[in-house]
């Protein structure tokens, strides 16, 4: 029979999911400037006169953006 208590497993997630909801937080409320790298993958990355197109950018621009 299990005992009421939470297990090792429980708490350790919880405290991991408390980790990450902090980090957040914090980033949040920083205004930090996150550097990104890029590489040659149509059409998910790629350059076109020296600018970084294709899906992948898209993506972080519209998540940069909210």
């Amino acid at each position: 029979m299990r005992s009421a208590r939470p297990g090792f497993r429980s708490v350790l997630f919880l405290g991991f999911f408390l980790l990450l909801f902090s980090l957040g937080l914090c980033c949040e409320a920083g205004g930090q400037t996150l550097r990104v790298g890029a590489y040659d993958n149509y059409p998910k990355v790629f350059f076109s006169n020296d600018k970084v197109l294709g899906i992948f950018p898209k993506i972080l621009e519209h998540v940069a953006g909210q």
